[in-house]
């Protein structure tokens, strides 16, 4: 019979242990195992025991989505969203210039004209990379003389690091002057840094671009041609997201450019934005420009210009125009 007590008493106890039991201290000083379910808490010790639960679920996962991130992709899953971007640019530009006899204008337009649409546009992170199209047609009068460009720039970025991105470019552009024709090839590289700071934080940008020109034409005075820019500038927040100033100086050795502007975004909807940006440059000229190679081009003015852009998903639009030189123009940009 005592055997039997002892063998119900054991199991009751591990059924009990199975349920979820704890010890309540007595008055007399001993104690009595309950069920969980028979303890009232109080709210405010509920509340904090949810919680720690809550933020452990939270833990496991960012652990599973970091895990996840790390992984490789699998081919069926393979896209070209944030891989791909094509961009169609128009560019009309009017400029009476003073210097009758320097042929190299020409060739620096077109030099001009690569080199700004050829730098690192959307960025990377560390062993990614992403590829973009730009189609271009530019029209450009100086002297009254009109110049016709037509071409494109193929490129691929990537990131060395989630700061530094690597971009190799290759362009063609058809060249019309005085009713002939000339091709020009290009193919050039461009690193930079990128601080990818915060709303609230400075962002720094400085890199190096080289290139490779080669044009033939009766109005170009060189038709193989080494490109060379260094750079660096910033964007200091006023007010969190919304109103920026940036600064940018260029130098060629040979000619030298600074910008200063200020951007501000309005945001319309989700999915909606508008960034409206005013700035303006001058470039720091020399007195053999007749002999030298300027990769910017030779104005007599400074700059002043005003650009609306409008994103809508993965559409984005540029309209811009320049006061001084009657500069007006259009970029249309998708992201896949």
């Amino acid at each position: 019979m005592k055997k039997l007590i002892s063998l119900l008493f054991l199991v009751s106890t591990v059924t009990s242990l199975a349920e979820g039991t704890i010890l309540i201290p007595l008055e007399n000083g001993m104690y009595q195992r309950v069920n969980e379910s028979e303890v009232m808490l109080p709210q405010e010790v509920m509340n904090n025991i949810l919680e720690a639960k809550g933020n452990q679920e939270l833990s496991y996962e960012k652990e599973w989505q970091a895990k996840k991130n790390t992984d490789l992709m699998p081919e069926q899953e393979f896209s070209l969203e944030d891989l791909f971007t094509l961009s169609l640019v128009y560019d009309s530009k009017e400029y009476e210039g003073k210097f009758k006899n320097n042929k190299n204008v020409y060739q620096n337009k077109v030099a001009e004209i690569f080199s700004k649409y050829s730098k690192v546009g959307k960025r990377v992170y560390q062993d990614e990379y992403t590829f973009d199209v730009v189609g271009i047609k530019n029209m450009y009068t100086y002297n009254n003389t009109d110049m016709d460009n037509l071409g494109g720039i193929v490129g691929g970025v990537y990131g060395i690091t989630d700061n530094w991105n690597l971009k190799f470019s290759l362009g063609y552009m058809n060249t019309e002057l005085n009713s002939t024709k000339a091709d020009n090839f290009y193919t050039g590289i461009d690193l930079n840094y990128n601080s990818l700071a915060k709303a609230d934080e400075i962002e720094y940008l400085y890199g190096i671009q080289l290139g490779y020109l080669n044009g033939k034409h009766d109005y170009f005075k060189n038709q193989d041609i080494m490109l060379g820019i260094a750079y660096w500038g910033m964007e200091v927040p006023l007010i969190d997201e919304y109103l920026y100033v940036n600064t940018l100086y260029e130098t060629t050795l040979f000619s030298n450019k600074l910008s200063l502007g200020m951007r501000e975004n309005i945001y319309l909807a989700k999915d909606i934005d508008i960034d409206i940006k005013v700035d303006g440059g001058y470039v720091f000229k020399y007195k053999d420009r007749d002999t030298h190679f300027y990769t910017h081009l030779d104005e007599e003015k400074a700059t002043a210009k005003l650009e609306i852009g409008m994103n809508i998903n993965n559409l984005e639009i540029i309209p811009y125009y320049e006061f001084v030189n009657k500069n007006t123009g259009i970029c249309i940009e998708y992201n896949f």
